[in-house]
């Protein structure tokens, strides 16, 4: 297996104008690998945070987004299933995508809550207000 970074994924599933070269070298070796590529959790973080912030993109596009990675069949994301959670709980909130990820990576660690003095966050049944 191959790790990738956050640059590699968002090539791939971005048409990115301003590296339309490095677009095109990561979808040959995409096109020529012989092994599952390796996602890391900061790198889903990150492709969330470059779709919002870099390509301005609404919460529905994030979504789509990342379903995408998840289930794109040569990717290997590092825990899927607290990553489809958190993308489904992003969906129904107003919280940040990553806010979510963080409760749902906890709950797969066996937490019960995730503390936070995030108001917005904590609307979510999954984070509980400190104050």
């Amino acid at each position: 297996m191959i790790g990738v970074d956050t640059n590699i994924v968002i090539r791939l599933l971005l048409d990115e104008p301003s590296a339309p070269d490095q677009g095109d070298v990561a979808k040959a070796m995409l096109a020529a690998a012989d092994q599952p590529l390796a996602v890391a959790i900061p790198v889903v973080a990150e492709v969330a945070w470059v779709a919002r912030g870099i390509f301005k993109m609404g919460k529905d596009q994030v979504i789509t987004l990342l379903s995408n990675l998840i289930d794109h069949p040569s990717f290997i994301v590092a825990e899927r299933a607290a990553v489809a959670e958190a993308l489904t709980a992003y969906a129904d909130s107003r919280a940040d995508f990553t806010d979510h990820l963080i409760a749902a990576l906890n709950r797969a660690a066996g937490c019960t809550t995730t503390l936070t003095f995030d108001k917005t966050a904590a609307k979510s049944k999954n984070f509980t207000l400190l104050t």
